[in-house]
C-alpha cells in the first residue's frame, strides 16, 4: 500500500496459480475521523499459450495461415505484434522481428494476423524449414510457435500414344515425349527418365536393360544417343502393326505419367509375274502393273490376266518409279530406266516407260520361243 496515493500492488509469488485469489480487506478514513471498509480480491491471468499450426494447399498456391486461431489468450488481452524469426542470422523468442522470410521452401510474409505462405514453383511435400512466429499480448507476456505447410503435389504428366509406320525391315524412330505436357510451366519433363515395360496382356514379350524384346516382332529401346526418343527395329520378316509397349516418363518434380507406344511395318509391294506373245518378229508391250481381268481385253499381245501389281495398305505405288534390273543389278534395287535398255543374247531387247508402265520386248528376227524373263522393280511411298 502506498498511503500517499492510496495504490494497493499485488506481487503474485512466481509459483502462483491462474485464478481468483483471496481478498483482503481495506478501510479508508475521512477527515472527520469516519470509516469505512471494503475488500480488493486479485485475479492472476493465465499466460497465454501458443499451439505449432499446419497448413496444406496445392502446387505452387499460397496458403494463408491464422496462428492464433489455436492459441490460448485471455479476451480482453489479445495477442499481437506477430512476428517470425529470422534464419539468417537466427533468431530467438523473444527478439524475433522479421516480417517475412525466405526458406528453401518459400517465401513467408506477415500479413495483418496472418501469414501467407508463397511455396517455390519446384516445391512439393512437406516444408523442411518450418518457421517459428511470435507474438505478446498487451500485459508484455511472449509466446511462440512453429508453422510447418505441405504442399500436395502436382497432377503427373499427361501423356498420349506414339505411333510410328516404317518399310519392312527398317528402324523406325520417334520422340515419345513430343505430344506430352506437365501440370504448369515450372515443371519439365524428364527425358533420360523413360522406363519401357511390357504392355499388359502382351504375349512372348521381355525386357533387359529397358529394352523390350517381343519374338516374332522386332525389340523397343531408348536410343541411347537421343533420351526420349524410341527406336524399334523390326525382326526381318515381320510386317503389320506390332504389340505396343509401354513407356513411362518422370518430370521434375518426381511425378510419372505412362502411355504406350505401338510401330506399324508396311510390306513391300506386291508384284505378279507377268506374260505376253505374239507371231514372229512382233514386238510385244504390257502395262505391267494394271491388272487386266477381262479376257476380252489382253489384247493383240494376250496379255496375262490377274497380274496387276499392288502397294500394300497404308501406301502407294510411286508413279514413275519403275526400273528393268540390268545382269549385274540385285533386284529389288534395279537400275535401268527411260532410255536404257536390258539386251538379251540372240533373243532380242527390253525397254521401259516409267510414264506409262509398260515393257517393251523388240524381239530379234531370229529368235523363237519363249524369252528369258527380265525382271522390274517398283517403289513405294515409303522408299
Amino acid at each position: 500500500l502506498d498511503p500517499a496515493t492510496g495504490i494497493v500492488t499485488y506481487a503474485a509469488d512466481a509459483s502462483a496459480t491462474a485464478g481468483v485469489k483471496s481478498a483482503i480487506t481495506y478501510k479508508i478514513t475521512d477527515d472527520l475521523g469516519r470509516s469505512v471498509t471494503n475488500t480488493l480480491t486479485p485475479t492472476i491471468y493465465p499466460k497465454p499459450t501458443a499451439t505449432n499450426d499446419t497448413s496444406s494447399g496445392a502446387y505452387d498456391t499460397d496458403q494463408t495461415i491464422s496462428p492464433f486461431s489455436n492459441d490460448g489468450n485471455v479476451p480482453s488481452h489479445q495477442l499481437g505484434s506477430l512476428k517470425l524469426c529470422g534464419n539468417d542470422p537466427a533468431q530467438t523468442p523473444n527478439s524475433c522481428d522479421q516480417s517475412s522470410i525466405t526458406t528453401a521452401d518459400g517465401l513467408y510474409t506477415v500479413v495483418g494476423n496472418t501469414v501467407v505462405f508463397n511455396p517455390d514453383s519446384d516445391f512439393s511435400g512437406v516444408v523442411t524449414e518450418p518457421v517459428r512466429y511470435q507474438a505478446i499480448d498487451d500485459m508484455n507476456q511472449y509466446v511462440n510457435a512453429l508453422i510447418t505447410p505441405t504442399v500436395l503435389a502436382p497432377a503427373g504428366p499427361t501423356t498420349d500414344p506414339e505411333t510410328t509406320t516404317g518399310p519392312k525391315g527398317q528402324t523406325q524412330s520417334i520422340d515419345l515425349l513430343a505430344g506430352d505436357t506437365t501440370a504448369a510451366d515450372a515443371i519439365t519433363l524428364v527425358p533420360g527418365s523413360v522406363v519401357l515395360s511390357c504392355t499388359v496382356g502382351v504375349a512372348n514379350c521381355s525386357v533387359a536393360n529397358n529394352k523390350v524384346t517381343i519374338t516374332g516382332v522386332g525389340t523397343y529401346e531408348i536410343d541411347p544417343k537421343n533420351p526420349g526418343h524410341m527406336l524399334f527395329t523390326p525382326e526381318p520378316n515381320f510386317t503389320g502393326t506390332g504389340p505396343s509397349v509401354t513407356y513411362t516418363v518422370t518430370d521434375s518434380m518426381g511425378s510419372t505419367g505412362s502411355n504406350t507406344y505401338t510401330p506399324k511395318v508396311i510390306p513391300p509391294p506386291t508384284l505378279v509375274a507377268d506374260t505376253t506373245s505374239a507371231g514372229w518378229n512382233v514386238t510385244q508391250s504390257m502395262n505391267v502393273v494394271t491388272s487386266i481381268t477381262d479376257p476380252a481385253l489382253r489384247g493383240e499381245f494376250n496379255a496375262s490376266l490377274n497380274t496387276g501389281d499392288l502397294a500394300a495398305t497404308g501406301t502407294t505405288l510411286v508413279a514413275g518409279s519403275i526400273r528393268l534390273c540390268a545382269p549385274t543389278d540385285t533386284a529389288p534395287n534395279c537400275t535401268v530406266t527411260s532410255g536404257g535398255e536390258v539386251v538379251v543374247a540372240n533373243q532380242g531387247t527390253y525397254t521401259v516407260d516409267p510414264t506409262t508402265n509398260t515393257i517393251t520386248f523388240d524381239p530379234l528376227p531370229s529368235f523363237t520361243g519363249t524369252a528369258t524373263a527380265v525382271r522390274y522393280s517398283i517403289t513405294d511411298d515409303l522408299g
